[in-house]
């Protein structure tokens, strides 16, 4: 029996495009970083925009035999300042995709059996983002360890059919609802442009799907984001 399976790829071009921004972030600011800026009183509110790589798998029904996922590649969020050194923030991401999954076996040499299966998923992610750095809270550019949760739920429509000798047969054509819940960390680096506005670039080096089975159970896509805060009155 010969299976051949559909892993999603999250955007490959533009993750390298955003890994090379995040390492000419990294060189060309360190020395701006160095110094400390006064702070004036301002709100520890803020709202932001952001683009990322991350992807989220949704299980569907344990008759679709694999998971496909969503890349919301832009998100928004709210956030407010803990204190000098950590934030949260809650974020929302719209994410669709269509994927497909083809299984064949061979029962004579001129007879294949196959079955072709499709999913087209549309998913809601919103993710709770806790930030925190030890150093001096006062300098422009500064580094922060992350951790975020996201909840990711969504709609699958799913088909199969099955053909052999010419002939095919539906399996199934359905719709059904989809959750899973993703746990990442990584590093950001923050740079304040103005008293107000700060931009600031993500890397991932953790990734887990808590809700889920099989093998994409422990898949660790890498990923990488860049974004703008906007602090407000």
């Amino acid at each position: 029996m010969k299976t051949t399976t559909y892993i999603p790829r999250w955007s490959s071009a533009l993750t390298k495009s955003l890994a090379l921004f995040t390492l000419f972030f990294a060189l060309t600011l360190p020395v701006l970083g160095q110094h400390s800026i006064v702070e004036s009183p301002e709100s520890k509110s803020f709202i932001g925009i952001g683009v990322s790589t991350t992807g989220y798998y949704l299980p569907g029904k344990p008759k679709y035999e694999y998971m496909a996922g969503v890349t919301p590649f832009l998100t928004i969020h709210y956030g407010y300042s803990l204190s000098k050194r950590a934030t949260i923030q809650a974020g929302l991401g719209y994410g669709a995709n269509e994927s497909s999954h083809y299984t064949t076996r061979y029962v004579s040499a001129d007879e294949i059996y196959e079955v072709h299966a499709i999913q087209n998923l549309r998913a809601v992610v919103v993710p709770v983002t806790l930030k925190f750095t030890p150093l001096n809270p006062h300098r422009k550019l500064q580094l922060y360890a992350n951790a975020t949760l996201a909840p990711t739920v969504g709609r699958i429509k799913a088909s199969a059919t099955e053909s052999i000798e010419g002939s095919s047969l539906e399996l199934y054509n359905e719709e059904t609802s989809a959750f899973n819940m993703v746990a990442t960390g990584g590093l950001t680096l923050n740079y304040k442009m103005t008293s107000r506005l700060e931009g600031f670039v993500d890397g991932m080096l953790f990734y887990k799907n808590l809700h889920s089975r099989g093998t994409l159970h422990n898949q660790k896509p890498m990923s990488v984001g860049i974004g703008l805060n906007y602090r407000l009155k």
